[in-house]
């Protein structure tokens, strides 16, 4: 018989054999749906392996992370009820684990938003995790879903304890309670943060932050905030060092030449050397540092090339990162567009509401539906809810530029010719969360040669 304490919540019965698909056994309380939490991977590329990437058909099963589900679809789980057996061609790995998608479909809805899909603590069990500190594998026949969450129970007695307590267990994955790593290791302040910058990381654990720009920071370099015993429970492999980026580690978001372009859609970008332009570090069947996906996992491109259909899912193969920020465009080709020239479709202050940060400060992420578009000067706006949206509408002069560097002045006039010109919107590069405009190509070839010196303040400034 169900608890009261447990009416957000759905049991499912014992997986089919393989082949056969049946419905969840739902009790005789329903879960109530949530909106579901849109939380990003960490992003690593000094220290430990991304914890979300493919995994080739052709990688030797021993350097593969630990199956979890047993290679039933999560997506097919948490969205129809059905027990469908993933297949081993379609397979990710988030947070050092390996899940098989059922389809093509499955496999870009994941990718979207992994964390909406994966079990509790990995598929460990909760129970255990609380009580002892041990982890141990949960059981496919001993689960529900509470809060829109998957727990897996080691045990029957464990499942029946859950049920009888959950806010006992629920939580037991929360790094230190939900306090901010990054304000705690920075300023010692245990400062709770907002369930919606949650971030799973080291095997399992959510991690949470005060706001957008404290999960920025610990997705640049979770090293800095993690504790070293928990690095050590993050399996994923050693990332590579992006031939691309600037020495200081910053990277750039500017013009490629297009014959620099890759056209394998399973290659790997190679916009050039040292100091010219970052495109995406895209590597199928080897390791991507991967944030959310921006644009809930819309195409970039297509909102300015297709007028009469704008808002097109974009594919998961065809993934690219900048900045730390990952773009899912919609075919080879809008990857193709996107890599030529990536700062005119990185949405205004990298997708965070320009109007809560000019007034107050904050990054607060903006949603795809309270947009503004502004075609004159090719920028995308993300409000974080209609008032802002109507702020930024009726003074677009006090908000619209928040990101933009020096004014929107050309600053290799400004340094090499001591001369403030006006640069152009259509003429720009995105570098360290900023946007740089200028006057001509000429000037942002060179601002692209040597993006540390031009963004660097002048004397007399």
């Amino acid at each position: 018989m169900l608890h009261k304490t447990c009416q957000r919540r759905r049991e499912f019965a014992s997986p089919p054999d393989r082949g056969d698909a049946s419905r969840l056994r739902c009790g005789s309380l329903w879960l109530c749906l949530i909106a579901a939490t849109t939380a990003a991977p960490w992003r690593a590329e000094a220290q430990g392996g991304s914890p979300f990437q493919l995994t080739a058909k052709t990688t030797a099963s021993a350097d593969l992370p630990p199956m979890t589900m047993g290679g039933y679809c999560p997506v097919a789980l948490r969205l129809r009820g059905t027990w469908e057996p993933g297949d081993p061609r379609l397979a990710a790995e988030f947070d050092g684990r390996q899940y098989l998608l059922s389809g093509p479909r499955e496999l870009t809805i994941f990718a979207a938003s992994p964390q909406r899909f994966v079990p509790t603590l990995g598929g460990d069990c909760i129970v255990t995790f609380a009580e002892s500190g041990r982890r141990v594998p949960g059981r496919l026949d001993e689960g529900i879903v509470f809060r829109d969450r998957i727990f897996l129970f080691s045990t029957a007695d464990a499942h029946a304890r859950f049920e009888a307590e959950p806010g006992a267990f629920a939580d037991a994955d929360l790094f230190a309670g939900g306090v901010c790593p990054v304000t705690l290791t920075t300023s010692g302040a245990a400062m709770p943060g907002d369930p919606k910058t949650g971030i799973t990381f080291a095997n399992g654990l959510r991690f949470r932050f005060v706001d957008a720009a404290a999960r920025r920071a610990f997705l640049q370099q979770p090293a800095a905030y993690v504790p070293a015993e928990l690095q050590a429970a993050a399996r994923g492999k050693p990332a590579a060092s992006p031939a691309d980026a600037p020495r200081s580690g910053r990277r750039v978001a500017g013009a490629a030449d297009p014959a620099d372009l890759p056209r394998d859609p399973a290659g790997a970008a190679n916009p050039g050397a040292e100091g010219q332009a970052a495109g995406a570090d895209r590597r199928v069947g080897g390791t991507l540092s991967a944030a959310e996906p921006l644009l809930n996992g819309y195409c970039p491109v297509t909102i300015w090339t297709r007028p009469d259909n704008m808002w097109i899912r974009g594919q998961y193969a065809q993934r690219c990162e900048i900045d730390g920020m990952v773009f899912l465009p919609a075919g080879l080709g809008e990857r193709q567009q996107f890599e030529a020239d990536p700062a005119l479709f990185i949405p205004a202050l990298g997708g965070d509401c320009v109007v809560t940060y000019v007034d107050t400060g904050r990054r607060v992420k903006g949603s795809v539906y309270h947009t503004v578009v502004d075609k004159g000067a090719h920028r995308l706006y993300l409000c974080a809810d209609a008032a802002a949206k109507q702020k930024l509408s009726e003074d677009p002069t006090r908000y619209a530029d928040a990101d933009v560097a020096a004014g929107g002045m050309c600053v290799v006039t400004r340094r090499d010719a001591g001369v403030s010109q006006p640069g152009s919107p259509l003429t720009s590069v995105w570098f360290e969360g900023e946007r740089y405009y200028f006057v001509g190509k000429e000037q942002r070839a060179k601002f692209l040669a040597a993006p540390e010196t031009y963004s660097a303040p002048i004397a007399d400034e």
